[in-house]
């Protein structure tokens, strides 16, 4: 073979694996975006069917409750039973997050009626959460 083709083959060589290696970095990259973004639901206020109740308990936690819409009801319920097992589930409204991980809170579906519970050390984003439930 003479050495001005044997060149031009590893030149076409060594092109066509840099276009290999740069496409599969591409897709690898697509693959760890999409499992980085963690499920979300998304609530407005137009979602909530009745004021928002803020109690709280003498240990200084902090509990929210409100009704769905029927739509968004059956929506959560939906999401809820499809990400079950998901360790990093998020619930917003708007900004403000119901329910993400690290958080200490829980949440409790019953015919439409939604129970958010907060720990104490998160009663002030509790209060906020309930005043952007409320905005119009």
């Amino acid at each position: 073979m003479p050495k001005g083709v044997f060149i031009n083959f590893m030149n076409t060589f060594i092109v066509k694996i840099f276009a290999l290696l740069a496409s599969m970095t591409s897709v690898l990259c697509i693959v760890a975006f999409s499992q980085t973004t963690p499920p979300r639901f998304l609530l407005a206020t137009g979602d909530i069917t009745s004021p928002v109740e803020v109690t709280t308990n003498k240990t200084g936690s902090v509990e929210l409750r409100f009704r769905l819409s029927d739509t968004k009801n059956d929506g959560l319920l939906k999401f809820a039973r499809k990400y079950s097992s998901a360790p990093d589930e998020e619930i917003l409204v708007g900004t403000n997050a119901l329910m993400k991980p690290g958080m200490d809170s829980k949440i409790s579906i019953s015919n439409a009626v939604i129970r958010v519970s907060y720990a104490a050390s998160e009663s002030d984003y509790a209060r906020a959460v309930a005043t952007s439930l409320t905005k119009k």
